[in-house]
């Protein structure tokens, strides 16, 4: 009866153990603003995955289904608690905070924005107009281009030609003389098809999904900007997190983020080989007029960002710029 009851009491502690291993792991919701397993969706469920992984037993990290909640919503999302943590763009919640989507014209790595103070003022705006902790902000190995239906230019002058936007290109392109029509991304493929549109605005990642590639003749080199994206994290729940499992995500983002350009740079290599194999042809500008080209990028970019926060824009600017 001794021997028994020692087990009984044996088990009992095992399962007292496990329960409390089990009620330390921290269960979070997230949302990726495109779906996992597409282009630029791919590196947060990789970013879940390895969390998932690596913090077993601290954070188990679920994301919600494709289409859920609309990008454009996600930022107020996170803000108001409704779902723990997302990675989008900022320019999809600039409605909470315009300067965010300047982190386009960093001419900075990551680990540098970390070094230099960057990352420290964004944190603080996030935390003050998003109501979130900014976990870590990739992508910017990844350049923007000007792509064309079918119209070849000989030089960077999109006057009476429509081109279709978004808030990301929309100083630039407006500044190049195009005709501007916003429209969602799975209207473009119809657009093209119709000659609306004479061209459009995108990453090197990834235009045949979407089926674009079959009405995209050309892309203009070089490329512009870079890719910026964003993890956030509701500032309340991080708070509110125990001190293991905030300080394993405030280190697994910064791991990721600074692995991000080698981890993914094949893709953009990969990308743009499918663009040349569906025949997409390159016209490059050269020499002063694709110096000029990115330049006018740049200063049409700043000018906006300094109406929409002037205070900010200036300090940003300092920081990021060459």
């Amino acid at each position: 009866m001794n021997r028994l009851y020692r087990a009984l009491l044996g088990t009992a502690a095992a399962f007292c153990i496990a329960g409390t291993a089990a009620a330390q792991e921290v269960e979070l919701s997230a949302l990726n603003f495109l779906p996992n397993n597409s282009s630029f969706g791919i590196p947060f469920a990789d970013w879940v995955e390895d969390a998932n992984k690596a913090g077993k037993g601290i954070v188990k990290i679920t994301i919600r289904p494709a289409g859920s909640i609309s990008p454009f919503q996600m930022g107020n999302a996170v803000k108001t608690g409704v779902v723990d943590m997302a990675a989008l763009p900022p320019t999809f919640y600039q409605n909470l905070l315009p300067i965010g989507d300047a982190l386009k014209l960093s001419k900075k790595t990551a680990v540098e924005m970390r070094q230099n103070g960057t990352w420290a003022l964004l944190n603080q705006l996030h935390n003050e107009k998003v109501n979130a902790q900014l976990l870590d902000i990739s992508g910017f190995g990844v350049k923007f281009y000007l792509y064309l239906r079918d119209k070849k230019i000989d030089t960077p002058n999109l006057k009476g030609m429509k081109i279709r936007t978004t808030p990301v290109y929309r100083a630039f392109f407006r500044a190049l003389g195009a005709d501007l029509i916003q429209t969602a991304p799975a209207e473009v493929f119809t657009a093209l098809e119709r000659g609306t549109i004479d061209g459009y605005g995108w990453p090197s990642w990834d235009i045949k999904t979407p089926g674009w590639d079959k009405h995209t003749k050309f892309r203009v080199e070089p490329g512009f900007y870079a890719v910026a994206n964003a993890t956030i994290m509701n500032l309340d729940k991080y708070k509110s997190l125990p001190p293991k499992a905030r300080d394993f995500l405030t280190q697994h983002a910064m791991k990721f983020e600074a692995e991000y350009d080698k981890r993914y740079a094949p893709k953009t290599a990969a990308y743009l080989k499918e663009q040349a194999d569906a025949g997409v042809q390159v016209i490059e500008l050269k020499g002063k007029v694709a110096a000029d080209y990115v330049k006018l990028a740049y200063d049409s970019a700043w000018e906006e960002f300094e109406k929409l926060d002037p205070v900010n824009t200036p300090k940003l600017k300092k920081l990021i710029s060459d």
